[in-house]
């Protein structure tokens, strides 16, 4: 983190908030999984790590658990994102 804060891309930085949001979801950390899944949404491109019907997926799972009713429904019910995948989500 501190090489990317001297010298990172916007990529870079948006890979690293899904790593680091893959790895939060998996110790149980979901507010800030989903807070970080939360701020990658609209430019996700790490599909080596998952693909983005997977991605909006986990986005949705944490945020349930880790947003308040009126967040939960302004930052992920109502995002444009968010609804163009949700048919394709199992």
């Amino acid at each position: 983190e501190n090489l990317l804060e001297q010298g990172g891309d916007w990529d870079r930085r948006n890979r690293l908030k899904v790593y680091r949001g893959q790895y939060s979801m998996v110790s149980r950390n979901f507010a800030k999984a989903s807070e970080d899944f939360l701020s990658a949404v609209a430019t996700f491109t790490s599909t080596e790590l998952c693909s983005y019907e997977m991605f909006i997926f986990n986005t949705v799972i944490t945020s349930v658990v880790a947003l308040d009713r009126v967040n939960f429904k302004k930052k992920v019910i109502d995002s444009p994102e968010v609804l163009s995948v949700m048919r394709q989500v199992p």
